[in-house]
C-alpha cells in the first residue's frame, strides 16, 4: 500500500492509498487524522511592585538611588526581553485664576511657557537599568521564574523627572512601568537617601 495524495481540510489531514486491489475502483483508502495545535507567545506580568510604577521620591543629587522591579513569565515559551527607558511626555504647567490675576497685564500662557522653560529637564537620563536584557524560560511545570531588575535614579539637578521603562518581549508584547523621582539638594534628603541605602 502506497500514498498516493495527502491534503489538509480544515483541521483534518487526509491521506489517500492505493491498496493495489481489484477492481480498480476499489482500489483507494482513505485515512484522516484530527490536527491540533497552541500557538506560545511569551509575555511579562510585573509583579513588584503592586502599584505598577516606580516613585523615587525626593533624592540628593549626592546620593542616588535605587529601586528594584521584579517580572514574572507565565507562559510556556522562553522569553527574550530588553529594557529601555524613554522620556515620558511633559505634564502641561498650570496656573490658578488666582496666580493669573496676581500678575495683571501678563500673558498667562506665554508666562507658562517661559516658566517651564526656564527649568532644566532632565530626562530619561536621570534612570539607568540593571540588567538590560535576558532570556527568561517558560514555566515548564514548575512556578513561573521571576527575573529582578535595578532601577537607578540619580538626579543632576534640582526639579521633578519623569520616564517610562519598556520591556520588550521578541514575538510578544510590551509593558510599560511608569518612573518618576524628584531631585533636591537639601542637606537633609542627602542624609536620608543615604540611610536609606
Amino acid at each position: 500500500m502506497t500514498v498516493t495524495n495527502m491534503a489538509f481540510l480544515d483541521n483534518l489531514f487526509i491521506l489517500l492509498f492505493d491498496t493495489q486491489t481489484s477492481p480498480a475502483w476499489f482500489c483507494v483508502a482513505v485515512q484522516t487524522f484530527t490536527l491540533q495545535g497552541v500557538v506560545l507567545r511569551p509575555a511579562l506580568i510585573v509583579t513588584a511592585p503592586p502599584c505598577k510604577r516606580l516613585d523615587f521620591g525626593s533624592v540628593h543629587a549626592a546620593a542616588p538611588h535605587m529601586l528594584e522591579l521584579v517580572f514574572t513569565n507565565p507562559t510556556e515559551a522562553d522569553a527574550a526581553w530588553k529594557a529601555t527607558i524613554t522620556q515620558a511626555l511633559p505634564s502641561v504647567p498650570t496656573i490658578s485664576p488666582t496666580q493669573a490675576s496676581a500678575r495683571p497685564g501678563r500673558d498667562v500662557r506665554k508666562a507658562a511657557a517661559t516658566d517651564a522653560a526656564a527649568v532644566p529637564q532632565q530626562g530619561a537620563s536621570a534612570f539607568t537599568v540593571v540588567p538590560e536584557q535576558g532570556v527568561l524560560q517558560g514555566r515548564g511545570l514548575g512556578m513561573p521564574r521571576q527575573q529582578r531588575l535595578q532601577v537607578m535614579f540619580a538626579p543632576c539637578h534640582s526639579g521633578e523627572c519623569c520616564g517610562e521603562l519598556w520591556l520588550t518581549v521578541a514575538g510578544g508584547g510590551r509593558v510599560c512601568v511608569p518612573l518618576r523621582g524628584l531631585g533636591v539638594h537639601a542637606e537633609g534628603a542627602e542624609l536620608r537617601t543615604a540611610y536609606d541605602l
